[in-house]
């Protein structure tokens, strides 16, 4: 889309000559996408106000205070102006310069009417209060005395060896009967 002033010569005839507009303009790069969205601002919290496809130009206005976004001339949106991201544009002919963002847009919530709402509003019946049940006893824990010190027991060490010594008796027993 090439924006431009018309010249009165050429209203002559069928044909209209169209003189670009001079100062920076910006370019729907080829990528990904066909087309790219235009913003009412600087960011996607923003509407949508229309779109532009690739290999179409529009003058650019200035760019964001962190140059991610460009204003450009747009007269779809309701301001005539729009913004782009950069990284689906190149910017022709010269630098931008910064311009202020227009602040972000609150969302307006419809106010109930009272009348409509009170229609709807049912009586909700009174409940219970719950009663008070008191609480089981509580069970007392047990626990059991505690074990003897090693050096309180008798030493089983003691049993072990007068085991061996009866085995070894009844061992050497057995074989002198034997013979």
């Amino acid at each position: 889309m090439v924006v431009g002033v018309m010249t009165l010569a050429g209203m002559v005839g069928s044909l209209y000559a169209f003189t670009p507009t001079p100062g920076p303009m910006i370019e729907v790069v080829p990528g990904t996408e066909r087309q790219i969205t235009v913003r009412a601002g600087p960011g996607v919290d923003y509407p949508v106000v229309g779109v532009l496809v690739v290999g179409q130009r529009a003058p650019a206005l200035g760019r964001s205070p962190g140059g991610n976004w460009i204003k450009i001339r747009y007269p779809g949106a309701p301001d005539g102006t729009g913004w782009v991201f950069f990284r689906y544009v190149q910017v022709i002919n010269g630098p931008l310069p910064t311009v202020e963002v227009p602040p972000t847009p609150t969302e307006v919530l419809p106010t109930p009417d009272p009348t409509l709402a009170a229609q709807f509003l049912l009586a909700t019946p009174p409940t219970r209060l719950p009663t008070f049940t008191p609480p089981p006893p509580l069970a007392q824990p047990t626990f059991l005395p505690p074990e003897p010190a090693l050096e309180d027991r008798f030493p089983m060490a003691l049993v072990i060896f007068a085991l061996l010594v009866f085995g070894s008796l009844g061992l050497v027993f057995s074989y002198l009967q034997e013979r």
